[in-house]
């Protein structure tokens, strides 16, 4: 790509991220659950298979959250209520995770990322064969329409998570503004946004625990010793393998779960 062709992309990019930003408050939401999921207009199966699929993937989450891996994230662990969905328990409180496919998830998903962090929770967008948002969206696939794995969306529900309890990302308007200023003007992506890079190394931890499954003890911890060597090397400017210190408040105290 020439010069002036790259130059022209990244400007439109900038503009159009700014549009989408000032509309982020006027767009159609559709909370993802269980319970609404069992109602989508796909067949049967289809249905159960996502939801199965969906609570699978938590019960990795919550498979990570108990082992030596974990070290981004505080401790907790996540509970899919049929009716409410998803949420983050701690022993301080509870984070709600709201699962959402928006317009402005569709907008994301056009620049190529599969969710978008927010207030409360996450944002994906619709996905082909584009029946219905509660099935097919990019929390349960990818940007082709192609069913992805427990482990891959249990990877996308840590990822977005950490980014919530440390409050890290586009939540809220002013976060998100620098947010993009950050990603769009500095062309930081991945790993090299700052608020990005805890959610990275979670993702990290987590892809070491994949690795360890069906293994025995000693392959297992020579898989976590790589991880803490790992850790102990690591630059600020690429891992952040830590809770925030100190952390944000839960939104909800933990009376009232």
């Amino acid at each position: 790509m020439s010069p002036a062709a790259l130059w022209c992309r990244r400007s439109v990019a900038r503009s159009l991220l700014m549009c989408a930003l000032a509309a982020t408050t006027a767009c159609s939401v559709v909370p993802i659950t269980p319970a609404a999921m069992r109602q989508a207009d796909v067949p049967p199966a289809d249905r159960d298979h996502a939801v199965q699929t969906l609570t699978d993937a938590v019960s990795r989450c919550n498979e990570f959250m108990a082992s030596p891996f974990r070290h981004a994230l505080p401790p907790g662990r996540f509970v899919l209520d049929d009716e409410q969905g998803l949420r983050f328990e701690m022993a301080t409180g509870t984070w709600p995770i709201e699962m959402r496919c928006t317009d402005w998830g569709d907008f994301v998903l056009w620049f190529g990322f599969q969710a978008q962090e927010g207030e409360g929770g996450f944002t994906v967008g619709e996905c082909e064969p584009e029946r219905d948002r509660l099935i097919d969206n990019s929390l349960l696939r990818d940007q082709r329409g192609w069913e992805m794995g427990t482990d891959t969306v249990a990877d996308l529900i840590l990822h977005e998570t950490t980014h919530v309890v440390s409050d890290e990302g586009a939540i809220g308007f002013w976060k998100s503004a620098g947010y993009y200023v950050e990603a769009v003007f500095l062309f930081r992506y991945d790993r090299s946004h700052s608020d990005e890079r805890r959610e990275y190394s979670t993702d990290e931890e987590f892809h070491a625990l994949i690795q360890s499954l069906g293994r025995g003890e000693a392959e297992t911890a020579q898989l976590l010793a790589e991880l803490d060597a790992h850790i102990a090397q690591a630059s600020d400017d690429t891992c952040h393998h830590e809770p925030p210190d100190p952390p944000p408040p839960p939104p909800l105290p933990a009376a009232m779960r």
